[in-house]
């Protein structure tokens, strides 16, 4: 039920869609889940599958929203403010590039230090190839 649900949504994004967003969106649930399987394969030296690559960079983007998520609740009601400059910018970053690293770390069984530098990579990878492709378009 999950894949038709999954395919008639695509379906709908690519009827709906103008057609140079449905193809960087398409290049994008391509390349990304690619450099992230080959920079697994260049890290660590294992060869995971593109489905694998593809579960991990969808839990790699859910755990930091789930971070945020949980900060912004947890601080609701109490009054307080979020002020991101100097040292607190940097500690929520640091956090938050750790919970991006932890969904590799959990979907693809390494150690922590393997999952940052494939996060590490995978995401500089991945944003020349965007900016290269987005010139196209």
């Amino acid at each position: 039920m999950f894949y038709l649900l999954l395919t008639l949504a695509g379906l709908i994004f690519i009827i709906w869609a103008p057609l140079n967003v449905t193809l960087i969106t398409g290049s994008i649930l391509i390349l990304i889940p690619t450099v992230v399987r080959y920079s697994t394969k260049l890290m660590t030296g294992f060869d995971i599958s593109f489905g694998e690559a593809f579960k991990a960079v969808a839990l790699s983007l859910i755990l930091p929203i789930l971070a945020v998520l949980w900060l912004v609740s947890s601080l609701a009601g109490t009054g307080t403010t979020i002020e991101f400059s100097g040292v607190g910018s940097l500690i929520f970053s640091l956090g938050f590039f750790a919970a991006y690293a932890l969904g590799y770390k959990i979907s693809l069984g390494l150690d922590f230090k393997p999952s940052m530098a494939i996060a590490a990579l995978s995401t500089l990878l991945s944003a020349v190839a965007l900016m290269f492709i987005r010139s196209f378009f």
